[in-house]
Order: C-alpha cells, then sequence, then structure tokens
C-alpha cells in the first residue's frame, strides 16, 4: 500500500492532521508551604521509564467509588473580576477559569472536605475556608505580596498561616491543577484543623499533601491517597531514581534535611498509610502535637528507622504510576478512565507491555481520531491505529521522526468503539467493535491510548499478561 501522505515531523507537538476525503473537509515551620513546584515536563520522553509489574485492576476488583466520597456540592458560581466565586457551605475560592471548570471545582471542594473530615479526624474551627487559583504566576504572586507575604520562588501554589489562605496558579493539565488545588487545601486543613496553627516539619507537611492530593475524580466522586493511572510530575519515577543504588534516606527525612524532596516524602507516606497505618496514625498524632524530636518518636513507635530502609527501597520499585504520557495532554480521572485532548497526536502509554489490552471511548462530539498504540521504541519510531470521524480507521506510522498516515479502510460503526488487543511474537490483532484487523511489527509492542486532534474520555482502560 502506498501513503496516501507524508508529514515531516521536526519538533515534538508539531500539528499532525489525518488526510482529509474529499468529502469530509485539535511548610515551612511558619505554615508557608511553598515547594510545590511548578515545573512540568510538557514533552518529556519517556524511553527511560520505570516498569510497573501492577497491571490495570481486573474486573472481579472492587468499584473505587465504594471507597470514595460522591454526592452533589450544592456549590454558587457568580462572576468575579477574571474569574468566578465559588462558594461552598466550606470554602471560598476565587478561581480565574471558565464557568464549566469552577463549577466543577466547586463540586470537588465540597467533596474534598468531607474526605479531609474523615482522614483528619477533625474539621477547622472557622469556614468557610478560603483558596485563590489564578491563571498567570504573575497574578499569583501580585496577590501573594498584596497581602503582605513574600512571594516563593519556582512554586505553583502556596499556604500561609498568617492569612489563612491557599493560593496557586493554573498547571499545564487540568489534573495537575485540580491535584495542585487539593495539595493546597489540605495544608490548610492540616493546619487548621489538627496543628493547632502551629507549623510542623516540611518533610511531614509535604508528605501529607503530596500524599493526600493524588486522586481519582469522575465530576461526583472522590478517593484521594491513590496512585494516578498517570501525571506529568511522575514523583514515584523521580523517587525511584533517587533510591536506585542510594537506598532509602529515611532517618535523614524524619531529620528534616531536605533530602530527596517530596517524592520521597510522598512515598514515605504511601508505604506507611498501606502497611502501618494504625501505628502511622498514631505517630502522625504525635508529629501534629509538635514533638522536639521526631525521629526518636519515631524510633519509638517503628523501632529503628534502618530497620526500614530495605523494605522502602523495594515499596518504591514497584509503587509506580503504570502509564506514562509520551506529551503531556493527558489527565487521570480513575482507574479505568484518562482524557485526553490535543491538537496533535498525543500518546499515554503503559510503562510495561502486556500481552493484552482493552479500552473504549463514546465520542462526544465531531471531528475525531482516537485509539490505540501498537509498538513503540522511542518519540522517533512508533504506530498507532485510530478511528475517524469519517468512518475509516488509519494508522499513524512514525519512522525515524517522519510520519505518515496509512489508509485501512472502513472501519465498525459507533457510537461506541470497544478495542481489544492481543500481540503475540511480532503480530498483533485489533478487534474493534467486532471487526478484526492484524499487522506486523517494525518496533517492540507497546499498549497506550492516543488522541489527535480531538478532546475525548477513555474508559475502560484494562490490561494483563
Amino acid at each position: 500500500m502506498k501513503p496516501l501522505w507524508i508529514l515531516l515531523i521536526a519538533l515534538v507537538g508539531c500539528p499532525t492532521p489525518r488526510p482529509q476525503d474529499d468529502d469530509d473537509a485539535a511548610d515551612d515551620d511558619d505554615a508557608a508551604d511553598d515547594d510545590d513546584a511548578a515545573d512540568d515536563d510538557d514533552a518529556a520522553d519517556d524511553d527511560d521509564a520505570a516498569d510497573d509489574d501492577d497491571a490495570a485492576d481486573d474486573d472481579d476488583t472492587p468499584d473505587w467509588r465504594d471507597a470514595a466520597f460522591c454526592g452533589s456540592s450544592g456549590a454558587t458560581v457568580t462572576a468575579e473580576g477574571a474569574g468566578f466565586r465559588v462558594s461552598t457551605d466550606e470554602y471560598s475560592l476565587y478561581a480565574e477559569v471558565d464557568a464549566d471548570e469552577a463549577a466543577v471545582m466547586g463540586a470537588l471542594l465540597a467533596a474534598t472536605y468531607d474526605a479531609f473530615t474523615a482522614w483528619f479526624g477533625g474539621t477547622p474551627a472557622n469556614t468557610p475556608l478560603i483558596a485563590e487559583l489564578w491563571a498567570t504566576e504573575s497574578d499569583w504572586a501580585s496577590s501573594i505580596a498584596a497581602d503582605g507575604l513574600d512571594v516563593p520562588w519556582g512554586a505553583g501554589g502556596l499556604f500561609h498561616g498568617a492569612t489563612g489562605k491557599a493560593y496557586l496558579w493554573q498547571q499545564p493539565t487540568r489534573y495537575y491543577t485540580r491535584q495542585l488545588l487539593i495539595h493546597e487545601v489540605a495544608h490548610q486543613f492540616h493546619h487548621l484543623a489538627r496543628t493547632g496553627n502551629q507549623g510542623v516539619p516540611s518533610w511531614y507537611a509535604e508528605g501529607v499533601a503530596e500524599y493526600i492530593s493524588r486522586h481519582h475524580w469522575d465530576g461526583t466522586c472522590l478517593e484521594l491517597g491513590v496512585m494516578p493511572l498517570l501525571s506529568q510530575e511522575d514523583m514515584p519515577e523521580v523517587a525511584l531514581g533517587f533510591v536506585d543504588g542510594s537506598g532509602f534516606p529515611l532517618g535523614d527525612i524524619l531529620d528534616d534535611t531536605g533530602v530527596g524532596g517530596r517524592p520521597l516524602q510522598q512515598q514515605l507516606f504511601r508505604y506507611f498509610e498501606a502497611n502501618h497505618e494504625a501505628d502511622w496514625q498514631a505517630f502522625k498524632d504525635v508529629m501534629d502535637a509538635h514533638p522536639a524530636d521526631p525521629r526518636a518518636e519515631f524510633e519509638a513507635i517503628f523501632g529503628p528507622s534502618a530497620d526500614h530502609e530495605a523494605a522502602l527501597v523495594e515499596h518504591v520499585e514497584l509503587d509506580q504510576e503504570p502509564m506514562t504520557p509520551v506529551y503531556s495532554s493527558w489527565s487521570h480521572i480513575h482507574p479505568h478512565a484518562l482524557e485526553g485532548w490535543s491538537e496533535y497526536l498525543t500518546i499515554a502509554r503503559v510503562k510495561q507491555w502486556p500481552t493484552w489490552f482493552s479500552m473504549e471511548f463514546q465520542p462526544l462530539s465531531a471531528p475525531f481520531d482516537a485509539g490505540v498504540l501498537l509498538d513503540f521504541e522511542s518519540t522517533d519510531n512508533y504506530l498507532a491505529l485510530v478511528v475517524s470521524d469519517n468512518g475509516n480507521l488509519w494508522t499513524f506510522d512514525m519512522v525515524d521522526g517522519s510520519a505518515t498516515w496509512w489508509d485501512q479502510g472502513t472501519g465498525p460503526g459507533g457510537p461506541v468503539y470497544s478495542f481489544d488487543l492481543q500481540w503475540e511474537a511480532e503480530a498483533v490483532t485489533v478487534t474493534i467493535n467486532g471487526q478484526v484487523w492484524t499487522d506486523t511489527l517494525s518496533n517492540p509492542p507497546a499498549a497506550g491510548v492516543v488522541v489527535n486532534g480531538s478532546s475525548m474520555l477513555l474508559e475502560g482502560i484494562r490490561w494483563g499478561e
């Protein structure tokens, strides 16, 4: 088959429109938590991403919503300044977002307050809690300065006990911005409900906020303290890079030396929350009471810190996000769903190749191109298969940085498109709504989802060996 159209890709993120048919014309001790960095690797190459042995949940696993906080927010949204005032019973948020996202954040904050109440075991004495979400870093900094505070450098958010306010600015993806909002209001809630309005060691404050801000959220139900399918920061992978060959410096973290930063602080909480829940809660109660020697208090409960370091390294090696965004246009929704949007072809790849993969989507509007990754060596060499709004199947074949769209004929009818993939040797079989398509592979087999020139909710994402 001859290529219909060839597009040379010189830079990551260049437009990748497919050919068109003739008839079918993108905390310190002062309680100032300012190390919530805003950096986002918008086009991070993921060739060296860490493998993850835990495949997506099987169909037999409990619904994640069984542990979630669900319900209607009762939030009111009114225009104010360059954004909206979002008001719930417990929060007053000024947000420079569109009206739809402001309503989503009202529902998210209402569910967050309920989840915080359960997790922290208490509530702040006074509400509403005040938060600000600015469109730009400069406006965020101006608000902080106007309140008489020092503006932290290189941060995406700040909570300060002097004002009792949480400040943040918009990040590159919706999930990242919502996660940062939960992170900052977690500092706020923790400070006002548990610590007696006093600062706590940075490693502890950040560990709390990093752990609890990772979430599932489908617009109605919220679960905190989870491992997302993927994120732009991918802190577990950063933690893995730190401990690989260096060990887990638990004693240094407890002494608040700053070693390892937020990635290790997050993993510290994930390990003890999962494996020593009751004793960890007892330790958190001690920490919230401002002990003179946190390391001594830890060792009074758990024994020598060094005795836990090998288990912590093993935990970090296994506790990884299972997918990685090849480009940044992805948001985690829940254990089996991602939202993807881009003017260009964008990929979310499973880090470890499975032998089978499945997912489905229902387009909300046209035009759309969405589908699956078939093989992947690097961002310069991979193959994807998509179904388009014109009813055709297309392969997107990237070879040494040069992309070719190949017409694969008429695809199955919608409106829901269900994909099932099986790999064997150097071949892949894809079944879409009962229609079977096969091909041989030029690169190592790889699983994942792709979106091109559209916005899409991809659900039913599962895989296994």
